[in-house]
């Protein structure tokens, strides 16, 4: 594998790791939001949790958790968990909402990583989502070089380790 190879697949597994982390420890003190969609309040964040009420949307709501692709909020007196994508957060001019990240072939390399969440409710919101080049303007600027890449992993004692590819799947089987 040449060193182009290992740099573009450093860009990306840096992306996608910064973007997870972001997601994972976003502080969530003082958040407003309102709800994009009827939601139930659930009394865990998993969608086998039970519901504690009911919200209704575009109701504003306090962010007071988050875990992952859940928010524990407080809406209306209640409490409970919703998933993220439930949330409209600030503005929807903003480009903070999950819903509003996009991916697209830009800039050098045209290296795309994603990012996603369990329990799409059946593809609407996907075909709901439009572009936002403010929200990928706002990752972009992010990006390290590689310079700096490299001198945060030899600080870091980090090594390279060569993965082998995954093998393609058979002819038939589900995905």
């Amino acid at each position: 594998m040449g060193l182009g190879m290992q740099k573009m697949r450093l860009r990306a597994v840096s992306g996608v790791a910064l973007l997870a982390l972001m997601i994972a420890v976003a502080p969530a003190s003082a958040e407003t939001a309102k709800l994009r969609i009827p939601v139930s309040l659930l009394s865990a964040p998993s969608t086998s949790a039970s519901a504690t009420g009911n919200a209704k949307a575009g109701a504003a709501a306090q962010i007071l958790d988050r875990r992952g692709f859940w928010a524990r909020v407080s809406v209306g007196g209640a409490n409970g968990w919703v998933k993220l994508s439930a949330l409209s957060l600030a503005s929807a001019n903003s480009g903070r909402e999950i819903a509003s990240l996009t991916s697209g072939r830009s800039g050098q390399g045209n290296v795309v990583s994603t990012s996603g969440g369990r329990g799409l409710d059946n593809g609407a919101d996907l075909t709901r989502g439009t572009p936002s080049p403010a929200a990928v303007a706002a990752l972009s600027s992010l990006a390290v070089s590689q310079d700096d890449a490299e001198r945060y992993a030899r600080a870091a004692h980090l090594t390279t380790r060569a993965l082998a590819y995954t093998a393609a799947p058979k002819e038939g089987a589900s995905q």
